[in-house]
């Protein structure tokens, strides 16, 4: 289990990526991190893989603080992760086979285990026939494929992907959603940021985020409220007759 437990994240004093945070993610489930651009969500990400620390709270991965892990035990937790961030970060020197390789290799298992186990993961993702073409020659979609084969070819227990449609296709896009939903269906953690509200009824579970807090829906995490007289003001420098002046006529 991954919990926050009331989590912000300074930067200046004025400045939050994350405020207050609190949730709960079960093992096996398929979460969405939902919200615009710049509310957080690749900040949770990041503190989950221990790139980044919170300045205060706690994030906690199976009852141990994450963030208090010496920066020896790191590599041992992102074992258990996938990540699949923006950008995919791929080596345009070497081959997709060799990309998706390089997590076993840097764990140090056998050249051998590291092929075979790197083909099964571009299989797994219907990509197999590119393994000896360059990242360059490959479309949007299928790099983010690639990217996704080199995130789950060590097996890792949850994948952590940070908008991983951005910039694609529809058709693409629900390629790569659909093979992270078959990953969750074998028991691996999924948690998915996106902006995309197309793909969210597919989730067990949805966390709204609007400027660095935990919000209840897509709505109120895109549309900031406005006050009535707010509202009233901007209708009468249009020239419009308020809705409460309507009422009481």
């Amino acid at each position: 289990m991954i919990e926050f437990q009331h989590v912000s994240k300074a930067y200046t004093n004025d400045i939050y990526a994350l405020r207050d945070v609190s949730f709960s993610i079960g093992d096996g489930e398929l979460v969405f991190l939902a919200g615009p651009s710049g509310a957080g969500k690749s900040t949770v990400l990041k503190m989950i893989a221990g790139l980044e620390k919170p300045s205060s709270g706690m994030v906690m991965m199976n009852g141990q603080s994450i963030s208090k892990l010496k920066s020896g035990s790191l590599p041992y937790l992102r074992r258990k992760l996938g990540l699949i961030l923006q950008g995919q970060g791929l080596l345009l020197d070497r081959s997709v086979l060799a990309n998706v390789m390089l997590p076993m290799i840097v764990v140090g298992e056998s050249m051998a285990d590291a092929e075979t186990r790197a083909y099964a993961a571009l299989e797994r993702l219907n990509i197999q026939d590119k393994a000896d073409a360059s990242p360059l020659s490959l479309s949007g979609g299928e790099q983010q494929r690639v990217a996704i084969a080199r995130a789950i070819v060590n097996r890792p227990q949850i994948i952590l992907a940070d908008e991983p449609t951005a910039f694609l296709d529809r058709e693409n896009a629900v390629i790569v959603i659909n093979a992270l939903k078959a990953f969750q269906r074998s028991g691996v953690t999924c948690i998915i940021s996106s902006h995309d509200e197309q793909f969210l009824e597919q989730a067990n579970r949805v966390i709204y985020l609007s400027k660095g807090e935990v919000t209840d829906s897509w709505t109120s995490a895109v549309i900031p409220s406005v006050s009535t007289e707010a509202a009233e003001a901007a209708v009468a420098l249009s020239g419009a007759t308020p809705l409460t002046s309507m009422a009481h006529a």
